[in-house]
């Protein structure tokens, strides 16, 4: 599967690769939250604390809670662009 970026991704894309980072214990979900038009992941990475969030209107984003430098957040994007779920 090619995809673009994971600005192109969509929501059942970005759930099912996360779910495989999950499986394969590359990353932990902590929870998963919903608000009105948006699905929240809440999650660990190389112990750094992220949040997932997919908008329906806006579409994907991802948010470092703790400290990250510009290649890590480069990184985990290139991660749940490149899982196959």
């Amino acid at each position: 599967m090619s995809r673009a970026s994971f600005l192109h991704m969509d929501n059942l894309e970005v759930a099912a690769s996360l779910r495989a980072l999950f499986r394969r214990g590359e990353a932990e979900l902590i929870r998963q939250g919903f608000v009105p038009e948006a699905d929240v992941f809440f999650c660990r990475w190389r112990g750094k604390h992220f949040n997932v969030k997919f908008d329906l209107t806006y579409g994907p984003d991802l948010y470092f809670l703790d400290p990250c430098t510009a290649q890590e957040r480069t990184e985990l994007e290139a991660l749940i662009v490149s899982t196959e779920p």
